[in-house]
């Protein structure tokens, strides 16, 4: 197995997965409350988060966005 970097600028990246037969984006869960989406195509994050929920979850040890569904 080889691992490659496809996109940067991530803080406290948790999760990524893919919607269902989607294969030219991922979705990132970060730590903080912001999901962001990777456009594979292009290799780049879209400038606006998929959602941004910052204000709801704490910024403490063990809080935070930890996966998605």
């Amino acid at each position: 197995m080889d691992a490659e970097r496809i996109a940067t600028g991530f803080s406290s990246p948790l999760y990524v997965c893919a919607p269902p037969g989607d294969t030219s984006r991922l979705f990132v869960a970060e730590q903080h409350g912001l999901i962001k989406i990777i456009n594979l195509p292009s290799r780049t994050v879209n400038s606006t988060p998929f959602l941004d929920i910052s204000f709801e979850v704490g910024q403490g040890q063990g809080t935070g966005i930890r996966g998605m569904t």
